[in-house]
């Protein structure tokens, strides 16, 4: 049987790090993708993405590299059994937002809980990164807010379906949830 583990924590707080570590520990013999949900915005975007590249070269160089904005869970429908490093949810509800405007968080909700369903059939793993919102102030525009609302909602329906729940800050991962 797999696991599914949610990685939470600010803004640079070391949650790809310690994903991709966690990932290169795991010892089974499944392919390892790393599903890449970034919207290619500009040329700072373009520069970060560059950057994410090379570092996940340093940590993990056998990491397949998927990118998918929006279509998560076919992208792990069609690659199990395998082990797969989600990084981010966040991007991924913004990317919902940005390309469907009129979208309703009931559809997310039933995107996300196929997505589950797809990885509780999975034999690895399913890391999914996501940033906390929660820590800071209340958004000031009805948009912020709602991206706000939604992002808390999608943690914690992915917390409640995890075997593990971790939290990183300044560069330290707290298990705060861990199911055997």
């Amino acid at each position: 049987m797999g696991k599914t583990i949610l990685i939470s924590g600010g803004i640079r707080s070391g949650k790809t790090k310690f994903a991709l570590n966690y990932c290169k520990n795991i010892n089974n013999s499944l392919n390892s993708y790393y599903i890449a949900t970034s919207p290619r915005l500009d040329k700072e975007m373009e520069k970060r993405i560059k950057r994410h590249r090379a570092e996940r070269k340093l940590y993990y160089k056998n990491l397949l590299t998927i990118e998918e904005e929006i279509d998560l869970k076919n992208v792990i429908s069609s690659h199990i059994p395998a082990n797969f490093l989600v990084d981010s949810i966040t991007l991924w509800i913004n990317n919902l937002m940005y390309h469907f405007p009129d979208i309703q968080y009931k559809e997310i909700k039933k995107q996300l809980k196929e997505l589950i369903q797809h990885c509780n059939k999975n034999s690895g793993y399913n890391i999914f990164i996501v940033d906390e919102v929660g820590f800071s102030l209340v958004a000031e525009n009805p948009l912020a807010r709602k991206f706000q609302d939604w992002l808390g909602w999608t943690s914690q329906y992915i917390a409640e379906n995890s075997h593990e729940v971790y939290i990183c800050y300044a560069g330290i991962p707290i298990n705060i949830k861990k199911i055997e």
